[in-house]
């Protein structure tokens, strides 16, 4: 548990860009992913808390109680329940967070488009 909270603190440390944006509350969420999420998908009935969302799909970037692997970016299909297939909800993990701003957050920045910090 402090593993964690330390973890969520530094989180909260980074700046976030277009498209990402963070997520206050975020119930509905973690609830459409448990209603997604089939017995042989990896998050199958896990405790996660969501902790940013893009802007511009269904992308949602959670947190995880998986010690190796514990952020996951889920394309949520919105269908409101569960997924036959074990590959839906796609699902993309990452190591850290500096793994998940490298992989993820810089490039999406990058093709969401240059002036992204304009726009409001």
């Amino acid at each position: 548990m402090e593993m964690a909270a330390e973890f969520l603190t530094a989180f909260r440390e980074i700046e976030l860009v277009k498209p990402w944006q963070g997520v206050v509350g975020g119930t509905g969420l973690a609830a459409e992913l448990a209603r997604e999420a089939g017995p042989a998908h990896p998050l199958f009935q896990c405790c996660v808390q969501p902790l940013a969302v893009r802007i511009d799909c269904d992308d949602v970037l959670f947190f995880t109680p998986d010690l190796v692997h514990p952020l996951a970016v889920v394309h949520l299909t919105w269908r409101g329940q569960m997924e036959d297939d074990p590959n839906r909800p796609a699902t993309e993990w990452f190591v850290s967070i500096e793994d998940w701003v490298t992989r993820r957050l810089l490039p999406d920045r990058e093709a969401y488009g240059p002036d992204a910090e304009d726009e409001e």
